[in-house]
């Protein structure tokens, strides 16, 4: 058994979310086979979004005569909410690590390092007034890669890396 579609889980949770028109997903007014049962997929699909929990159904269990037995309605949780939106919405929020930074010490910083390469004193003085000018966006993403890469080439990384963290 392999996992749905992201897509297809996506328009579910879509559904479930959309309150406003149906109170919570039920689910006895969804997809339906040409037999009129409910497909076995939507079910799953649905237990799928639980057990992340992304939605949470009233009652959904599989019995063991393999029929689905449910209780309406569907409800989206919070975290199914921020799966949704683009940025993450609180989720992600809560799984950044913010770390504040002095703008001008790390401009400083940066200039310190030009002023220590062999580049000509013309070349050193366009890039330093570059830093010195450099906007907040520029100066973000210019420390996300410096950081990158200075874990990338920490000497004895593994090392450093299981002091600091184990101990």
């Amino acid at each position: 058994m392999s996992a749905p579609s992201k897509q297809r889980l996506r328009e579910l949770l879509t559904w479930i979310a959309d309150t406003e028109a149906h109170n919570g997903y039920p689910i006895s007014e969804g997809p339906k086979n040409p037999d009129g049962d409910i497909p076995d997929e939507v079910f799953r699909d649905i237990r799928y979004l639980a057990d992340h929990g992304l939605c949470r159904p009233e009652y959904l269990e599989q019995h063991n005569d393999m029929r689905w037995h449910w209780a309406e309605p569907v409800r989206i949780t919070t975290q199914g909410l921020d799966w949704l939106s683009e940025d993450g919405g609180l989720t992600a929020e809560k799984r950044t690590l913010t770390v504040k930074f002095d703008e001008d010490q790390f401009k400083a910083l940066l200039i310190a390092k030009v002023d220590q390469s062999d580049a000509t004193e013309e070349e050193k003085s366009k890039v330093k007034e570059a830093i010195s000018k450099g906007s907040t966006v520029v100066l973000q993403a210019a420390l996300t890669e410096v950081t990158k890469t200075g874990i990338a080439f920490l000497p004895h990384g593994f090392q450093w890396l299981q002091k600091l963290f184990v101990g």
